[in-house]
């Protein structure tokens, strides 16, 4: 079951696809969303009603926001393993705000996508 009925509007699109996408900027396109504006264009998507939500946009936006975790966290790590004495077994992430709203966004778009699939199983 495809739940992907509509697309973007033009602005969502391009804001995908420049979080996604960092070399979009050298190509004349805007630069590439930071973590939170990617979490700003989630909660507007998931705001959405869930049938014209398409879930490659989501994953999309999962991906580029996990891709700059993921920079932050070895970056963090790098500076910790810096300090004489540090070991790496002893390195713990700092938390990151951002990354909790951004887990809660996309759980309310599984839930609402969850209650989609039980309404449409119902009928």
């Amino acid at each position: 079951m495809d739940l992907s009925n509509e697309p973007l509007t033009t602005s969502e699109a391009a804001a995908t696809e420049a979080a996604v996408n960092p070399e979009t900027e050298a190509k004349g396109r805007p630069a590439p969303l930071t973590k939170p504006e990617i979490v700003e264009s989630l909660k507007a998507i998931v705001e959405k009603d869930v049938a014209d939500i398409s879930n490659e946009d989501i994953n999309r936006l999962k991906v580029r926001f996990f891709a700059l975790r993921h920079e932050e966290v070895a970056a963090e790590k790098a500076a910790f393993l810096a300090v004489e004495g540090n070991v790496e077994a002893d390195f713990v992430p700092a938390d990151d705000a951002l990354e909790e709203e951004f887990k809660a966004a996309i759980q309310v778009y599984r839930d609402k996508r969850a209650a989609l699939k039980a309404e449409q199983k119902a009928r």
